[in-house]
């Protein structure tokens, strides 16, 4: 009998412990509630898509970050219909403190011999609170001044989160922590980017 309680015991505790775990994982990664963030992102992702009228709706990415003791970068890819105009618009009215966006034709370098070949289509820098619409058109121009290219079949979006207000913690050595978590967090924040092709 004894055996037994401990072992009721045990799991109770261990389950206590996961559910706990697990919300402040939810809680560290969206903000403070996660409700309202994830209220927010559905209004600033349906602000986005109206931006991309008259094009047909085709996704949205969203993408929560906190301002931590150093700078962080967060990707996102974007698959497109081969040959199709694509018109995308940045939502970030959910930031709080300005970051940077760029867009690139492949995902991030993985050593210095692949610097050539990788192209910077597209950098607005020191954005919150607006929206910036763009469109696959003019990503495309820029790719054909490097590359000789015909249509672009994905893109790569990268967010630059800068440092939060307190610095408790210096940045790992000489490098920026690429999707990694901050480790003290100061502030919460959003950004949609909402994207369509249009109707042929």
């Amino acid at each position: 009998m004894k055996m037994k309680l401990k072992s009721i015991i045990l799991t109770l505790t261990l389950v206590m412990g996961l559910t706990f775990g697990f919300a402040q994982l939810i809680g560290g990664k969206k903000g403070g509630d996660p409700e309202v963030m994830v209220s927010k992102a559905a209004e600033y992702k349906a602000a986005s898509r109206e931006k991309i009228k008259p094009h047909r709706y085709d996704g949205s990415k969203i993408t929560y970050f906190n301002y931590g003791t150093y700078e962080q970068v967060k990707s996102v890819e974007i698959l497109m219909f081969n040959g199709i105009d694509y018109k995308f618009c940045f939502n970030t009215t959910g930031v709080p403190k300005a970051i940077d966006i760029k867009i690139y034709d492949r995902e991030s370098l993985k050593n210095e011999t692949d610097k050539g070949k990788r192209v910077l289509l597209y950098e607005a820098n020191g954005v919150m609170g607006k929206d910036i619409v763009i469109t696959s058109e003019e990503l495309l121009k820029t790719m054909q001044a490097t590359k000789n290219v015909t249509s672009l079949k994905k893109v790569f979006i990268e967010y630059t989160v800068p440092i939060g207000d307190k610095k408790e913690e210096p940045a790992p050595e000489g490098k920026k922590a690429k999707n990694a978590p901050p480790t003290n967090p100061q502030e919460q924040g959003i950004v949609v980017v909402s994207y369509g092709y249009k109707n042929v």
